[in-house]
């Protein structure tokens, strides 16, 4: 997702001349977490560490085996496409939706309560999933952990606090949308 989201949001708030309170609050929310989530994701392709190598994702090695035993490369890319790309964006479009309404529907400058929740919401999703994954990428770092599973810090009370975060902090953009006049 990372960049997508910002980029999206940006040429909406730039197309609809939106440049009000929640409009832009919403704008830097998106774009903060889809800065964080790219850096990260770069991060985990080509590591600092020395203990962990670089590389791509097993899960998208897995897939392209399979692929390729569709019928070969040019099967591979298709359903690359279709799988990943297509349904990515999809996605993406899904997700964004209540920021999307948010930035095209605000026309004045007055915040109410439901911004303030949900801005909380948000402020405490991201808290989370920045938190978690720093957390489990220093316990993979270390290779004393390889094949042992991480129950410390906030992987003590959740199998995967980075994705309760994350859902939190697109609930609280979902919150933010509800104080427009015909809601979300």
């Amino acid at each position: 997702m990372g960049l997508n989201n910002c980029l999206t949001l940006t040429c909406v708030i730039v197309y609809t001349a939106s440049w009000n309170t929640r409009s832009i609050a919403v704008w830097v929310m998106i774009s903060v977490y889809s800065l964080r989530l790219t850096f990260y994701l770069v991060y985990r392709m080509f590591p600092l560490s020395k203990f962990k190598k670089a590389g791509e994702d097993k899960r998208l090695a897995e897939h392209r085996a399979r692929w390729n035993g569709y019928g070969g490369k040019h099967c591979e890319y298709i359903m690359a496409f279709l799988e990943i790309y297509l349904g990515g964006y999809l996605g993406i479009y899904i997700i964004n939706a209540s920021a999307l309404y948010c930035i095209y529907f605000t026309k004045d400058n007055t915040l109410v309560y439901t911004d303030y929740i949900g801005a909380a919401m948000w402020l405490i999703g991201f808290t989370m999933e920045s938190v978690s994954d720093c957390q489990m990428s220093n316990f993979r770092s270390n290779p004393k952990n390889k094949g042992t599973c991480m129950n410390k810090g906030l992987w003590r009370y959740s199998r995967h606090p980075n994705f309760f975060g994350d859902a939190l902090l697109w609930w609280g953009i979902a919150v933010i949308a509800l104080s427009l006049d015909k809601g979300w």
